[in-house]
This record gives C-alpha cells, structure tokens and sequence, in this order.
C-alpha cells in the first residue's frame, strides 16, 4: 500500500522541493518569528591561535568577492570561533549578518534547513541592521539582489559585506542525505557579488555532502583549518 509520503516528511524537507520548483522568492517576513543566530561564547574565550586570528582578519577585510571556508573536526570550536569573528566585526562596525544550520542542542528553532527560513532570516537580519541600504527585504524579495545592493552601498562606505554560513556539514545528517536545501540558497550567495565576503563554516565531509557551487568555487585546497590552541593560548588560560 502507497503511504503519503509528503505526511511523513520533514518541514524542511517539503519546503526544500517546493523551492526547486518555484522562483527563489521570499515569503513576508511575519511567516517566520526571527530564529536566533547568536552563539554562546563563554567568558574569557582566546582565540586557539593569535597568528592564525590576525591572518583570517586580515583575509576577510580585504576578500572582496572571495569565499573563505573554515574547517576543522568535531569539537575543535569552529562556530565559536566564528561567532567570536562575528562580534569583532561588529565591533569595528563592519556589517555581518550570518546562519548557524546548527545552534545548540537546546535551540528551540524546529527548522534551520528549510531554504525559506534561511532567506527569511538573512533578509530579516538586513531589515534590522542595515536598512540604510535600501534592501529589499518583503514580499517577492530575492535573495541575492539583496546581498548585492548591502555590497554596493558598503563599497561606497569602504568597508565589505560579510555573510556567515555556519555548521553546513549538519544539514547532510539531519536532512536523511539530501543536500538540496543548501543548493538552493548558494545558488543566491555564491559566486559572491563584488565586496561581498562569503565565511563558510563546515567539518572536512565529503564533497557530495556539501553546495555544489561551494564545491566548484571554494577549492578544498584552499580552505583554512581552525588550529588546535597554541602553547602560548593554553598558558593564557592557565593564568
């Protein structure tokens, strides 16, 4: 007997088929409460390496149009790091917005995967933040065109656009092997548009598991490793 597949499917699996079969539009944003993307940082948190820090700064304030990957194995603090990039930046008043496809194992959010909670979050964060912009943010907003116009008007500021996707390696595992909500959202990141710094966070997994544009346009030759903490960071704990 034929079961109903669609009763039986996850939210964002449904959502992520839908989406390869309409335009890559966005429903208003009063369809989704915001999701939270703030992730923990303990209290005296030290970057695992200074000199590794400075030359990832330095890489993202001046990558125009450049994709940077970060990866790591499990546990080595990835998202930590990545967060603590985050306020540094917002510190220095460079604007950020960012998705974690994972926050925390008590996150209330039911769906981080679905491609229309991630586009309704990342053109949320560019209503809240940078609206000065003149985004366009609600109704049949696209995605991409947004991203374009935060570029443009930044250029004009002299500071990049920052875009943060964090955690991609848990969609693959949480999404029974199917990877089509993240094609669907790089097909709007990437390529970047120009001043436009796309940060990429992910576990080393396969290529298969992972945005076909990421893997045609973000070589794995060129991804940077987050080191485990030098000598010099564990004696900075130790004090």
């Amino acid at each position: 007997m034929d079961l109903d597949r669609k009763r039986f499917s996850p939210r964002w699996l449904d959502n992520a088929r839908c989406s390869a079969k309409r335009p890559l539009t966005t429903p208003p944003l009063s369809s989704y409460p915001p999701i939270p993307q703030d992730f923990t940082i303990l209290d005296g948190y030290r970057v695992p390496d200074s000199a590794f820090h400075e030359e990832f700064l330095a890489g993202v304030t001046t990558g125009s149009g450049s994709i940077i990957t970060l990866t790591g194995p499990p546990g080595r603090g990835k998202s930590t790091y990545l967060s603590y990039v985050c306020e540094k930046l917002q510190k220095e008043a460079i604007p950020v917005i960012r998705h974690h496809y994972f926050l925390s194992s008590t996150d209330p959010t039911r769906d981080r995967l679905s491609p229309y909670v991630v586009y309704d979050s990342l053109l949320g964060q560019i209503g809240r933040f940078q609206s000065q912009t003149g985004a366009e943010i609600e109704g049949n907003a696209n995605l991409h065109e947004a991203l374009e116009r935060c570029a443009t008007y930044y250029k004009k500021e002299g500071k990049p656009f920052i875009v943060i996707m964090d955690d991609l390696d848990h969609v693959w595992r949480e999404n029974s092997s199917d990877k089509e909500p993240m094609d669907d959202v790089f097909k709007q990141l990437i390529p970047p548009t120009e001043n436009m710094v796309l940060i990429i966070g992910t576990q080393p997994v396969a290529d298969t598991q992972l945005p076909d544009r990421l893997v045609t346009h973000s070589p794995r030759v060129a991804w940077k490793e987050l080191p485990s903490m030098s000598g010099r960071t564990v004696m900075s704990y130790l004090e």
